[in-house]
Formats: C-alpha cells, structure tokens, sequence
C-alpha cells in the first residue's frame, strides 16, 4: 500500500489529482485514520486507462505511449470498452491444430495448372 503522495510520484500527476480518483471512486483506497493507502496495483490499473474524451483529445500522444509498447486501457465512464495495443504484440494466442480434420485441400491445389486457371479466372 502506498500513501496518496507516493502515488502522485509514481503517476507523475499531483496529488490533489489522485485524491480526485480517490473522491470519484475511480481510484480504490482504504483509509488509515486522515490518510488514503491505496494498492499499487489499483494505481497502476487507473493510470493506464483513459476516458474517450481524453483519447480523443489526446489520441497522438497515446499512440506514442502505444508505440513505446504500452497498453491503455479506454473507459466510458468507469467501465473499460476498449484496449490500444501496438500491432505487434498479440493479446491472445490461438492453439494450433484447431482446424484440424475441418478443411480439404485437393492433393493438386498449389498446381501449376490448377494456378494457370485461376489466373485465367481474373483475366475474364
């Protein structure tokens, strides 16, 4: 858990900023007697998001945080609709095999005839 001034450090935002997240409920904290700890997991979670209004105001500069191959999450209101990702870093990986015993190829299908005719089909 850190203190809400460790938080604005870390976010590079002040902390009258992440009190605001806490007010909100954007950003969860627990208090300890006057003082907000919050998770640097939840604070983490916060400020890689971004509502659409500030995307799209700042969309040039979120490309660049995307380009140097960080994930930002969009969120409408306080529920996230949509990931930005750079193109080549893949979020999920599909098990090979899966269409295994679903597709034919015909044993001449990368043929030079079969090739020939196909190119003729696009001439027509």
């Amino acid at each position: 858990m850190i203190t809400v001034a460790e938080a604005a450090r870390r976010a590079a935002r002040s902390p009258e900023t992440i009190r605001r997240w806490i007010r909100s409920g954007r950003l969860p904290s627990t208090k300890a007697g006057t003082r907000h700890l919050i998770a640097a997991a939840d604070l983490v979670r916060v400020t890689h998001s971004v509502n659409i209004h500030d995307a799209k105001t700042h969309l040039s500069r979120l490309v660049e945080r995307v380009e140097a191959g960080e994930q930002i999450v969009i969120a409408r209101g306080s529920k996230p609709v949509a990931r930005l990702v750079p193109l080549g870093l893949q979020t999920r990986t599909r098990p090979l095999g899966t269409l295994r015993g679903k597709i034919w190829l015909a044993p001449d299908w990368n043929s030079p005839e079969v090739n020939a005719e196909i190119a003729r089909d696009f001439e027509a």
